[in-house]
């Protein structure tokens, strides 16, 4: 659960923009942050801090084989030279450090502008854990204790999955998620699939998005449940890109929407000019829906 106190980890700088394509970054996990409009990159500030106490809370980040023996060829030829110079090496190695904390590509997460308004993304750059058990960490904290760290973060949606959005590699994409994460040994039994669009191309039609995962689950052992789905297949498109993740609780986590899972019921109508942004994203969504 994350802790009251203060942050373990000091709320990082906020990265500089990883590139000027806007999107989700082929290949990429990390999350979709939907946010308080206007407020965009203070909300990615929040949440970069909320992710990093997370991820050290789980244990801390591990980074794909490579990326390790190079981290660790570096520490040990560091540790030689601090045996052999004194104060210039010193001085040598505080530099290397101011230069690794300046290299974005060595920090935990890094931020994409989508070129949408209230909507960030933002990207992880190590292998575990996964975006899905980093967010769900930190919604069920939240929902333990009903205390929000952020003012400006609504929706999270982890991505872990991605590809153009076009039906045919959408449908790719739902066979090698449903092969990952449906298989014969898993206890769930109950699953569903939400689909949110953001400037989506106008051929894609929702259901049919819907029926390029839901077509792939072995039903039965498999049934859909709208209402308390065990499991979720979570499906964002954002203008040229889909990105796509399994996550848990769902339902029972307000839809993963921070600012709703923290809001005790008995404040809700006195809270209502901070969740007030979040709730017309709700109904823009919902006619979108209908339009569908």
């Amino acid at each position: 659960m994350l802790p009251s106190h203060t942050l373990t980890r000091a709320p990082p700088a906020l990265p500089p923009q990883s590139s000027k394509v806007k999107g989700i970054p082929k290949g990429a996990h990390g999350v979709i942050l939907s946010t308080v409009t206007g407020k965009e990159r203070m909300a990615a500030r929040e949440a970069i801090a909320i992710l990093s106490e997370a991820l050290e809370e789980l244990g801390g980040p591990t980074r794909d084989s490579d990326d390790c023996k190079i981290a660790d060829a570096k520490a040990v030829e560091e540790e030689d030279q601090s045996h052999q110079g004194g104060a210039a090496d010193i001085s040598a190695l505080l530099k290397a450090e101011v230069d690794d904390m300046k290299d974005k590509s060595k920090q935990d997460f890094f931020v994409r502008d989508m070129g949408l308004p209230s909507t960030v993304f933002l990207g992880c750059n190590f292998s575990s854990p996964s975006p899905s058990d980093i967010v769900f960490h930190v919604l069920d904290a939240v929902r333990k204790s009903k205390q929000n760290k952020s003012r400006f973060c609504h929706r999270w949606f982890p991505v872990e999955y991605t590809c153009r959005a076009e039906l045919e590699e959408i449908k790719a994409m739902g066979k090698k998620v449903v092969e990952a994460h449906f298989g014969a040994d898993r206890k769930e039994s109950k699953f569903s699939v939400d689909v949110a669009f953001r400037a989506k191309p106008k051929e894609l039609e929702r259901l049919d998005v819907i029926n390029a995962f839901a077509d792939e689950v072995r039903q039965p052992p498999w049934k859909v449940d709208l209402n308390a789905p065990e499991l979720t297949i979570l499906v964002n498109v954002v203008k040229g890109t889909s990105g796509c993740a399994v996550v848990r609780g769902y339902r029972d986590l307000s839809r993963y929407n921070l600012s709703l899972l923290a809001t005790p019921a008995e404040d809700d109508a006195s809270d209502g000019a901070e969740v007030g942004g979040e709730e017309k994203e709700e109904e823009k969504e919902k006619e979108e829906k209908e339009d569908q």
